[in-house]
């Protein structure tokens, strides 16, 4: 798979998906590695595409290359070793800081190379000693075969891709015990990771030259795939093939004899895709900074002649002179870098003072290396010895910090900014947040909220909020009677989804939906008509609460509808007669009986009256166009109610009181009223849907022949003991059949399309469609009994989302309430998705650190 901005990608149209290659190609895969790795939490998909070696090849060289530093610090008795990178951050706007990548024990002597993401180290025991590890993927091990050699390079070979290290064995007696025999001195030497090789192999060239290019003052730097030392006493560059194992030398910028003798201190860095060289005078007052304009033709030409600002760096470090001068460079921008003691002074090529940064230690060292993150698996990584994966022996490496995302992310963390895009030009905010993140189901949008703050915050605002309910689907709500289960069904992953739990003591039925809230009745198996309450709750949320009674006491609800005027949510009542046993309860309430009455919720109010005693109505409505609409099948009629106004009228249904209709009921499709009704044999569905709603105009859209044999063989039953209804998913019209112990889907053209078996005797379908959203609603703490992450929203429901636990095994995703208002500031505290119940030991957020 090529990388995506290589490509001509698809325009987007509004309100359409984001395509696939634009989300995981132009915005994943600029991300720094911890961001990544917690959106691999996010669904399925994203893991396994953000798991393939060629998006992680791409993300790698979508990071930064960043400076790196090395800086003593004592930590009780114990002398630590931490390796820091350095972030200018004028590209972002972030001031220039410095992050730990890693931390080694006093052992740690020095860094010896980075390459694609690798750290070579060596210790000081006596005679040289090696270990390589990648930061990280927090992976390490060493190499006792190359002790007693004097590294060279690091490097991967192309045409293998095997990496390797180059070594020369130096004219050294105290060698003799290290490296057995047959090892020549003053030769090179190339040792692949991960071989079998016994010993290093040796490539010749033994010019003492070369054992110079061993002291730790000389890097080496790739261009191309070629390594290239600079030689200060020969002014000449040493240049070595990666692929022919040859060496070369070449010119260096041509300088004049006073040029050379001023020269205090000099080497090569990587500059903006090219080789670059500078050097200090003895008064550390100028640095000339050379760029290597044709490799081939060996022409150098200065780009920069940078005059130190002495008198503001002696006023910063008050140290005098003593400082070490090194030239690097971030996003194509040249910095001159100044080390003294615990600071490290930024000057950029004007001579202005950018930064000064200070680090709690000890003896700064800035080194000519740079870090690019990479979670690249190499395997050579398990077949070195004493290899360790995150938790490393503690006489070795004493702790890598978590994953730390090199400048961006930590810049990121530490501002509140969103993390900028390492490499191109930069997404524009609106698109992330508002084509993608706005797309995203509620639980993968919680978890992204924990990537960093910026999209915590961009996402919790309620403009968004109620954006990403717009977007959600609008899914059939089932029954399940032996379990008293509230459901929901994906269809294209053939899952039910448990939404509510209740006591097998407890009846319930939904009897509305809006705007993500669901309205039960329920009732208790044995009692009386006192048992009978009115529950509010949002399943996404996991909130609940109860009508205070006897508030509701003798009405039957309507409907559920958001007053648009007000913004109030408000119950649509109907008033019934009660026997005279029970108008004790029903004197409380002043009002006609057999009329309708609006309930605001969390008002405290009592029930108002509006009249309308024609108006009665049961079952689930259908709103649309800002009215409730409901089929009153004795007067072959649609009642609607207008949810502004408050009012009734009547519009004629599609079809004559003479037609028998089994199944009936309206449906929403593609924001049009729609009506179904099948025949008393269950063999044919008419589907109508109101054209024009100004002047009721209905047409026949769909006639579907029922495939009644192949339902009664799929299910096993006669027809009396299935049901039928139409629902509208996607802008799909569906036929839905159900039974005891399957549900059947069948498209407009009578074909079968799928079949969902359930374990749930009584499974039933409603005409209730639930939408989800994570809209917060103030009136749900003024309910009774108001609890959240609660029964009926038991743990056991998330422990039985099966989908879950296999997109997700291996790792734990719950927040830890002592971290969990510092952390997730605008997170309420209902949303816990649990995959398993919390402990005293939960974690805020483990993450799959390893890709591969």
């Amino acid at each position: 798979m090529a990388e995506a901005a290589t490509r001509e990608l698809p325009p987007v149209s509004p309100g359409l998906p984001l395509p696939e290659e634009l989300v995981v190609w132009e915005i994943l895969v600029r991300l720094p590695p911890k961001p990544l790795l917690r959106c691999r939490l996010v669904c399925r998909a994203w893991r396994r595409l953000t798991s393939t070696r060629d998006f992680l090849l791409a993300h790698h060289r979508h990071q930064p290359s960043l400076p790196l530093i090395a800086a003593c610090e004592y930590d009780d008795i114990m002398y630590l070793i931490d390796v820091l990178t350095l972030t200018l951050g004028r590209r972002t706007g972030v001031a220039a800081r410095l992050h730990p990548v890693a931390r080694y024990a006093s052992t740690a002597d020095y860094l010896d190379s980075s390459r694609d993401g690798l750290l070579l180290i060596s210790w000081n025991t006596g005679p040289p000693q090696y270990s390589i590890c990648n930061p990280t993927t927090r992976q390490f091990g060493d190499l006792p075969l190359i002790s007693g050699f004097m590294f060279l390079g690091l490097y991967q070979h192309r045409h293998t891709g095997d990496y390797r290290i180059l070594l020369c064995r130096a004219e050294k007696p105290v060698l003799e015990d290290v490296i057995p025999g047959h090892v020549e001195r003053d030769a090179c030497y190339v040792y692949t990771l991960g071989s079998n090789d016994i010993m290093p192999r040796r490539i010749g060239w033994a010019e003492p030259e070369v054992s110079v290019l061993g002291r730790r003052s000389r890097q080496a730097q790739l261009h191309g795939s070629l390594l290239h030392w600079y030689h200060r006493i020969k002014h000449m560059i040493l240049v070595f093939d990666t692929m022919a194992e040859s060496f070369r030398w070449m010119r260096a910028p041509n300088k004049t004899d006073n040029e050379l003798n001023w020269e205090r201190r000099a080497d090569l860095f990587e500059m903006d895709s090219t080789l670059g060289l500078y050097c200090c005078n003895h008064g550390k007052t100028i640095v000339n900074i050379w760029a290597l304009q044709d490799h081939e033709q060996e022409v150098w030409s200065i780009k920069y002649k940078v005059k130190l600002p002495v008198t503001c760096i002696r006023g910063e470090l008050d140290m005098g002179d003593f400082w070490r001068v090194t030239v690097s460079s971030e996003d194509g921008v040249e910095v001159v870098l100044l080390e003294c003691g615990q600071s490290v002074l930024c000057i950029d090529t004007d001579g202005k003072l950018l930064a000064c940064l200070e680090h709690n230690g000890n003896d700064i060292t800035v080194t000519p290396m740079k870090l690019k993150q990479s979670l690249v698996p190499h395997a050579f990584f398990p077949l070195l010895e004493g290899y360790l994966r995150r938790q490393p022996v503690s006489g070795l490496v004493t702790h890598f910090t978590p994953l730390a995302a090199a400048a961006t992310m930590a810049a990121a963390a530490a501002t509140g900014l969103p993390p900028p895009l390492s490499s191109g030009v930069a997404l524009p905010e609106v698109l992330v947040v508002w084509d993608i993140l706005v797309r995203l189901p509620p639980k993968p949008l919680l978890r992204c909220r924990l990537v960093c703050r910026a999209w915590r915050r961009l996402t919790s605002t309620r403009d968004f909020l109620l954006a990403h309910h717009r977007h959600q689907p609008s899914l059939p709500v089932f029954t399940g009677c032996r379990n008293c289960d509230v459901l929901t069904v994906d269809r294209r992953r053939r899952l039910l989804h448990p939404v509510a739990r209740f006591d097998s003591s407890v009846f319930c039925v939904e009897e509305a939906s809006c705007d993500g809230i669901l309205v039960l009745w329920r009732k208790r198996a044995i009692g009386a008509h006192s048992g009978v309450r009115f529950s509010i709750c949002n399943p996404t949320t996991r909130q609940s609460g109860d009508i205070p009674l006897p508030l509701l006491t003798g009405f039957m609800l309507m409907g559920l509808y958001r007053h648009r005027p007000t913004g109030e949510y408000r119950l649509l009542l109907y008033r019934i007669e009660l026997p005279a046993s029970e108008r004790l309860v029903d004197v409380l309430i002043p009002g006609d009986r057999n009329a309708c009455y609006v309930y605001t919720l969390g008002s405290g109010d009592l029930p108002r009256c509006i009249g309308w005693p024609e108006a009665e109505a049961n079952g689930a409505s259908v709103l649309l166009h800002g009215s409730l609409h409901w089929y009153k099948r004795i007067e072959d009629m649609i009642l609607a109610f207008d949810i502004t106004a408050e009012s009734f009228r009547w519009m004629r249904s599609p079809f004559g009181k003479a037609v028998w209709r089994a199944f009936h009921g309206l449906f929403e499709i593609n924001c049009m009223l729609g009506m179904y009704c099948c025949d008393d044999g269950a063999t044919f569905v008419d589907i109508w849907v109101l054209e024009d709603y100004e002047r009721e105009v209905w047409s026949l859209k769909y006639r579907v022949e029922l495939p009644v044999l192949e339902i009664r063989r799929e299910l096993d039953v006669k027809r009396d003991l299935y049901s039928v209804m139409v629902s509208s998913e996607d802008g799909d019209v569906l036929v839905l059949v159900n039974c005891k112990r399957a549900m059947l889907y069948i498209g407009t053209d009578g074909k079968l399309l799928a079949s969902l078996p359930h374990d749930n005797d009584g499974l039933s379908i409603t005409p209730v469609k639930l939408r989800a959203s994570l809209v917060p609603h103030a009136f749900f703490p003024s309910l009774l009994d108001y609890v959240v992450n609660a029964s009926p929203f038991s743990d056991q429901l998330c422990q039985n989302l099966k989908e879950d636990k296999a997109a997700l095994t291996g790792d734990v995703y719950c927040l830890d309430e002592r971290r969990e208002s510092a952390v997730v500031a605008e997170m309420p505290r209902c949303f816990w998705f649990l995959d398993s119940p919390p402990s005293s030991k939960t974690t805020f957020l483990a993450l799959r650190v390893f890709a591969a």
